[in-house]
């Protein structure tokens, strides 16, 4: 059985990374760029439901309750508009 040097491993990764680079033009680097504000808006609002969901007294859950419900509401919020 053949094991690979680090090197060899090394090298095979950057050249995977270089085929798979995307050359953008403005527009759609723009257009990425926007996507990536949205991401981070949705990432935020997200954790901040989640953090204001810890000040329940009432709600005893665990943090993956709290993140299927908090997904539930964005699949919601996504149905609706």
């Amino acid at each position: 059985m053949y094991t690979f040097s680090r090197e060899e491993v090394y090298r095979s990764l950057v050249m995977f990374a270089i085929k798979r680079e995307l050359k953008l033009n403005n527009v759609d680097t723009s257009l990425m760029r926007g996507n990536a504000g949205f991401k981070r808006f949705v990432y935020n609002y997200g954790l901040e439901l989640l953090t204001a969901s810890w000040s329940f007294e009432d709600i005893k859950a665990s943090d993956s309750k709290r993140l299927d419900a908090i997904k539930k509401v964005f699949t919601q919020i996504t149905r609706h508009n």
